[in-house]
């Protein structure tokens, strides 16, 4: 991300593609979840928006070794990073 500051601006510049951290998605009311939006393939307008994509987990070992809490222990899945981890509610 690059950004750019005048007196009275700041212009911030993000690339169109998925880097892992954020993805762009189209939706033509606020009050509801968007649909995956092609920046390839499609034009931007005002129902494209970016949603910045935060994981909410805690790895089993980060858990016992007291790193981490959760109350949530009763599902575990296998992330990208390949740890088996927990959800873990934000609070």
């Amino acid at each position: 991300m690059e950004y750019v500051t005048d007196d009275r601006e700041i212009i911030i510049k993000i690339p169109a593609t998925n880097n892992g951290k954020f993805r762009f998605k189209t939706r033509s009311n606020n009050l509801k979840f968007g649909d995956t939006f092609s920046t390839r393939n499609n034009n931007f307008n005002e129902n494209v928006y970016l949603e910045w994509q935060i994981s909410y987990d805690a790895t089993i070992a980060d858990v016992a070794k007291g790193k981490k809490d959760t109350k949530l222990k009763s599902y575990t899945f296998v992330g990208a990073n390949k740890k088996t981890k927990y959800i873990s509610e934000l609070s």
